[in-house]
């Protein structure tokens, strides 16, 4: 009897851990399975056996639900972004010859501080067309009414 309980109860603490002990990088979930060709603290591809649409409804099903996760559809790969504070930037999905390549890379300063400056950049671009195109006008104005002036 005394064999049973504990039997019993190492199920019990097992079974929920080994639930939980699903692969996963940063937090974003991974596809078991497949060969891991680049594995590095910021950075990890794997190239897998199954279909590109089977990799892209497995992401799809386990980021439902999920706030700030955007997707991306383009001709050759699905592109999954993060918007929001979750420690992966992106999951890239592309076709591959040897089968379907997954990309997961970790959130930097490199490319946030990049968006910031082209941001910034961009305003005063903006800025300075609004400013040239004033200039120009106020000139083609102020000489149309110089020439109505002067006609008077």
């Amino acid at each position: 009897m005394r064999k049973y309980v504990m039997f019993i109860i190492l199920v019990i603490v097992a079974l929920p851990a080994s639930i939980s002990w699903g692969e996963d990088f940063l937090g974003a979930p991974v596809i078991s399975g497949g060969k891991t060709v680049v594995s590095q603290k910021d950075r990890l591809e794997k190239l897998l056996d199954m279909g590109y649409q089977d990799a892209v409804k497995y992401y799809q099903e386990a980021l439902k639900g999920q706030e700030d996760v955007k997707f991306w559809d383009r001709t050759t790969e699905t592109y999954i972004e993060d918007h929001s504070n979750r420690p992966w930037h992106s999951i890239t999905i592309s076709k591959e010859p040897e089968g379907t390549k997954v990309v997961l890379l970790q959130d930097n300063w490199t490319w946030i501080i990049g968006t910031l400056i082209l941001r910034f950049i961009a305003v005063f671009v903006v800025l300075l067309v609004l400013y040239v195109a004033m200039c120009l006008s106020g000139a083609v104005l102020s000489r149309i009414a110089a020439a109505a002036e002067a006609k008077k």
